[in-house]
Parts: C-alpha cells; structure tokens; sequence
C-alpha cells in the first residue's frame, strides 16, 4: 500500500514553504504584541512547534520541538511575559476569517476525533 493510501504522506517542500510563508504572515501580525526581541521570536518558534508533529504539547516537548533544552522558556512566554493574550486571540481570529471564512454566512467548526459521535451527522 503506498503512502497516499496510508494517510501518512509527507507534505511536499512547496507545501512546507506555503505553510512557512503562513507562518511568517501570521507572526508579522502578532509580533507587535511582545514587546521584548527574545519573547517575539520565541512566540515564532512557538507557533511552529504547535503545527508540528509533537505528540503532547506541554512545555518539556514544545520546549525539544523549538529548539530549546528546557522548558523554562516555553514557560516564560505563557506564564511571565508580558502580551495582551486577549489582543492576540484577537488578531488570529481576524487572521482565520480573512483565510477560512466568510464572516457573514460561514462557520468553522473544528472536530478532531476523526469519528461522529452518537447523536450527530455529517449533513445537515
């Protein structure tokens, strides 16, 4: 059985450059919101590590998937920097609109368990 039957095919390099180029986009929007050099490229590489394949996003393997021996850092930027979270969640949901959205007629509605649970349909 080949890989695009198995579902675990690699994203090809165009695909990572999209997603890298997205990435990018995304972060030059928040960005402002840390004020401090390190916290704002430690949010980067935090982002990242969030769209990779880390199996537990706490801080020990977030901190490994960016890059960083401990997990104090990862700390830090959740618990200790200063950032408006509320304005950041802000501008990723504007972001989320302009690319999956229509915000007048559409809904997203994201399920991760990859089977129906009981009571509910695929079509409306």
């Amino acid at each position: 059985m080949t890989a695009e039957h198995t579902g675990t095919e690699r994203a090809s390099s165009k695909t990572i450059e999209q997603c890298s180029a997205y990435l990018k986009e995304l972060h030059e929007r928040i960005a402002h919101r840390f004020l401090r050099p390190e916290v704002r490229t430690r949010a980067y590489r935090y982002l990242s590590g969030l769209l990779g394949e880390v199996g537990r996003k706490n801080s020990w393997q977030m901190a490994e998937a960016i890059g960083e021996a401990r997990p104090r850092g990862v700390q830090h930027l959740l618990n200790d920097a200063h950032w408006d979270a509320d304005a950041v969640r802000d501008d990723l949901r504007g972001y989320v609109v302009e690319h999956l959205g229509d915000e007048k007629s559409g809904v997203l509605v994201v399920e991760e368990s990859g089977f129906l649970k009981k009571g509910r349909s695929l079509v409306g």
